[in-house]
């Protein structure tokens, strides 16, 4: 491919990012409230990153549902209530969305993002008491499957086995 095929390229596909983005926030600003769902986890390159994932219900179309999109991924530097409380702020802003329209709001079991005294469920239950808090069910689940498989002396190995096995097969060749 040529410079300018790829350019051409590059150029056709942040245009069609642009427009489904504008879609999106469309839809999300005419449903008015909605439920935010945010998780951080540390990446590859050792750097904290939170995605925004937004829930509402789609009233655009001939039948009402309910709709989720993913956002962004954030670059987190602060990773306590206040450092993700101003990059919600940041992202929000950018998004043209507003913190009062949120209604729910649910994030994983880490402090730094439940806390009731400085986490960023506290941040935002201040400037908006109308959204409420809903812990992330997944994140619970995970944790009860985790104590449940340490805790029986029959399923720490099998699980071994099924790690060991994974890895073999994940680093063989295709053939």
């Amino acid at each position: 491919m040529s410079l300018s095929q790829q350019q051409y390229s590059n150029e056709l596909r942040a245009l069609l990012a642009t427009e489904i983005k504008a879609r999106i926030m469309r839809k999300i600003q005419d449903a008015k409230y909605f439920f935010v769902i945010f998780d951080c986890t540390p990446y590859i390159s050792y750097h904290e990153q939170m995605i925004l994932i937004i829930r509402f219900v789609d009233v655009s179309a001939t039948s009402t549902t309910i709709e989720e999109f993913f956002l962004t991924f954030l670059k987190v530097d602060d990773t306590f209530g206040d450092g993700l409380f101003c990059e919600l702020q940041d992202v929000f802003g950018a998004f043209e969305l507003k913190i009062d329209d949120v209604r729910y709001h649910g994030y994983d079991n880490g402090s730094y993002m439940k806390g009731k005294h400085k986490g960023l469920q506290k941040m935002l239950l201040e400037i908006n008491p109308r959204g409420f808090y809903t812990a992330c069910g997944a994140h619970g689940l995970n944790i009860v499957l985790c104590d449940m498989a340490t805790t029986s002396s029959k399923v720490i190995p099998f699980f071994g086995i099924i790690q060991r096995t994974y890895c073999f097969f994940s680093s063989s060749n295709k053939r």
